[in-house]
């Protein structure tokens, strides 16, 4: 099964909410979930992890509120850089931890929004 465009919110403390659009989140087993974000940055001159530093905390706040919001498990991130890199082939970084992902962008979400 997948969802594409997926919205998503989830509280994060006094009233706030974290908001977001996910490309497309799909089950990769039952009750195992995988976020996929889509990003047209061409990756040419930087390596891919660098390229993935700006993202890290969206895509873990995706996560994260995909397992506030439903019984099944986040248990893969990835950002795809669409556009062509190499031989005109799309480039994937996924998260090499998932949960840690999660915990820091709630982090970050609710020291940006004030809640403490």
């Amino acid at each position: 099964r997948y969802w594409r465009e997926t919205p998503v919110a989830v509280g994060v403390g006094e009233g706030k909410s974290l908001e977001g659009v996910i490309d497309l989140v799909f089950e990769q087993a039952l009750g195992e979930l995988v976020v996929v974000d889509y990003k047209t940055d061409a990756v040419r001159g930087r390596t891919l992890a660098e390229m993935a530093e700006p993202y890290l905390a969206q895509i873990g706040a995706y996560a994260a509120a995909v397992d506030w919001t439903t019984p099944a498990r986040v248990v893969r991130a990835v950002l795809v850089f669409a556009r062509p890199a190499i031989a005109g082939e799309a480039c994937e970084f996924e998260l090499p931890d998932i949960e840690g992902a999660k915990v820091e962008a709630l982090k970050a979400a609710r020291e940006y929004l004030g809640v403490f």
